[in-house]
């Protein structure tokens, strides 16, 4: 499942700034942090396995929180390379 995750992300995300302009400066901003919000996704789940109990659930949250922000930043950038407007 781990590996799936990081495939995927490795994969689509090149994909994701295929129809943004070099120049475009918020544009660029929103594929890096739709970029990091995946990549800090990945690690608090794939790192949840190598704490201590008592903070599994707080990597579980933080897993959570990074992949619904993850998301939002996803439908954010594709309103602004459709619209050009915030």
């Amino acid at each position: 499942m781990k590996f799936l995750l990081t495939l995927a992300g490795v994969v689509a995300l090149p994909a994701f700034a295929a129809d943004l302009s070099t120049s475009d400066m918020t544009g660029v901003s929103f594929w890096i942090v739709t970029a990091a919000m995946l990549a800090a996704t990945v690690f608090f789940f794939v790192e949840r396995d190598r704490v201590n109990g008592k903070w599994k659930t707080s990597l579980s949250v933080a897993g959570l929180v990074t992949g619904v922000a993850f998301w939002h930043y996803l439908y954010m950038r594709g309103v602004w390379a459709d619209t050009g407007t915030s």
